[in-house]
């Protein structure tokens, strides 16, 4: 922070410095027309030269700290913003992870914050220097002439009421493409990640239809937008040639024949006040800016805001296996009825207990509160008698391993994806792992063994293989509790038996929580829990 304090104060303050630099090269031009070349004094060329060079260096090696210092800080701003983000999206409880939309997330983490990335150059140092050279110059106008700042100020308001007219009509367009992007990336990316089954449904045609869909959402926006940008060009035209200029011209024509002003004065007066109006605009553009980024900033701060709940630190308890429901009932936020319904059993440590019953039933939400993902609405979760609260998230997570149905493997070395759940573990441990999940057989046989690339959410594998790697890898957590969460159901009879071996190997060392609705799935479980319409059914050995 010192850093980025120091650098904002270095750019502010060169900023300041360049104030009356600014001054002084139209002051060198009225002496050019008025002494040298009305007045013939060629004595003063020779200093008015010295002095354009002099502020030529000058400005060089501000403009140099400057640009230096303004980077460093909109860098380092915007990597700060990224990380928090970044880190409050990762802390977020599962809940909430849940309710946000994969493209909304992917435009907050890249787009907003780099729209807001520039904010302190621009909504502080800019906006600061812009203002005091503003009052600096009026100052100065008004000593030049006052009528003629009058005249010229007055057609000021017009031309801003325009721009703001202009700029809230491409803020709307901005937000609106905003949004029809953030649609199509999370489209984009459902479909791709899904483009087998898009195969498998004949829906290509469907799919290229809908992204036709959006490019023509866009391209109208587009439209919009270089309408807008038009009026813009046209309106920065009229303010700088029509009002800056030529108003100026006209006005000052008559002074000058008044004898009011000389012809290198009115030039003087026309620079400074084509500089204050420039300042002025620039002050406009900076508070449009900042409501029409609003939306980005709000987006962003929502996200910074986020905090996740602070950590309560906890004695460090390690998980034996345990479990108790105590009279648990739940409801998801968008539901009317209950999910679960007084749902109450206890599982002793080294347990092998299989949790089946009809889809929809509740055996996922039971997944999501065993783990922690959620909470309970009514009664209590319990783990070696202790409530999920009382242990450290650190050590609650270290001792739960979670299969799924649908496991993600990323586009990486089988070794690299193991090691994602222990990242020191040693090649021992692979090859252990691997052994108890029956896939070691597997991975020996390839050409690369265990740096053989499995593609992207593990293509290059077939559904059991994939679910005995993603197996190995929970092992390799040495997780007290292990849950199969529906793991064989997509899988054929070989690989279901494979996997089936390997859970009665797990189930040595750690309690075993299946669930399933297969029959095959739990004849090998020393007790079946089954739930009917979120009640407990069945609860026998």
């Amino acid at each position: 922070m010192k850093i980025v304090r120091a650098s904002i104060i270095t750019a502010l303050v060169m900023r300041l410095i360049s104030i009356p630099l600014v001054m002084v090269p139209p002051f060198l031009f009225s002496i050019l027309i008025d002494q040298v070349m009305v007045d013939k004094d060629i004595t003063m060329l020779k200093w008015v030269l010295i002095g354009y060079a002099a502020l030529y260096a000058m400005h060089f090696a501000i403009d140099a700290i400057e640009l230096q210092a303004s980077n460093r800080v909109q860098n380092r701003f915007s990597i700060d913003i990224r990380k928090t983000v970044w880190s409050n999206i990762i802390d977020m409880p599962f809940y909430e992870y849940a309710m946000k939309d994969t493209g909304d997330i992917k435009m907050r983490l890249d787009e907003d914050v780099s729209n807001i990335s520039g904010f302190i150059k621009s909504q502080v140092i800019e906006y600061v220097f812009n203002l005091l050279m503003a009052i600096v110059l009026l100052v100065v106008v008004l000593v030049i002439s006052p009528v003629l700042t009058a005249i010229c100020i007055a057609a000021i308001p017009l031309t801003f009421l325009a721009g703001i007219f202009i700029a809230k009509g491409t803020a709307t367009v901005n937000e609106e493409t905003r949004k029809v992007n953030g649609d199509n990336y999370s489209w984009q990316f459902s479909t791709i990640q899904k483009w087998k089954e898009v195969k498998a449904l004949n829906a290509e045609r469907i799919q290229y239809k809908r992204s036709v869909k959006f490019r023509h959402k866009l391209a109208k926006l587009g439209v919009k937008w270089i309408f807008f940008w038009f009026l813009k060009e046209a309106l920065d035209f009229f303010k700088d040639n029509m009002l800056t200029k030529i108003l100026i011209y006209a006005v000052g024509a008559l002074f000058i024949l008044s004898g009011q002003l000389t012809l290198g004065i009115l030039i003087l007066f026309m620079q400074y006040f084509g500089t204050l109006f420039k300042s002025l605009d620039e002050l406009n553009r900076k508070d449009i800016e900042l409501k029409s980024n609003k939306p980005y900033y709000d987006r962003v701060f929502e996200y910074l805001s986020e905090k996740a709940p602070a950590a309560v630190k906890c004695k460090k308890h390690v998980l034996t296996g345990e479990i108790s429901f105590r009279d648990v009932s739940f409801k998801y936020s968008n539901e009317q009825e209950n999910i679960l319904n007084g749902v109450s059993f206890h599982i002793d440590a080294g347990d092998y207990i299989a949790i089946t019953g009809n889809s929809g039933c509740g055996k996922t939400t039971l997944v999501k509160l065993l783990t922690n993902l959620y909470k309970a609405d009514c009664g209590t979760i319990e783990y070696n008698g202790l409530p999920a609260g009382k242990f450290d998230d650190a050590d609650f997570y270290s001792g739960i391993g979670v299969v799924m149905q649908d496991n993600y493997l990323f586009n990486m070395s089988i070794r690299e994806n193991l090691i994602l759940a222990k990242p020191k573990a040693s090649d021992e441990e692979l090859y252990e792992v691997c052994r108890k999940a029956a896939i070691l057989e597997f991975i020996e046989s390839l050409p690369e063994k265990f740096d053989t690339i499995i593609g992207e959410r593990g293509i290059k594998l077939s559904g059991g293989q994939k679910q005995r790697l993603v197996i190995a890898q929970v092992l390799l957590r040495k997780p007290r509790i292990v849950i199969m969460d529906e793991a064989t159901s997509s899988l054929d009879h070989i690989s279901e038996q494979k996997i089936h071996e390997a859970i009665r190997e797990i189930s040595k060392e750690s309690t075993v929580i299946v669930i399933a609705h297969r029959q095959s799935s739990i004849t090998a479980a020393k007790k079946v829990i089954r739930i009917d319409n979120g009640k407990i059914a069945v609860d026998a050995v």
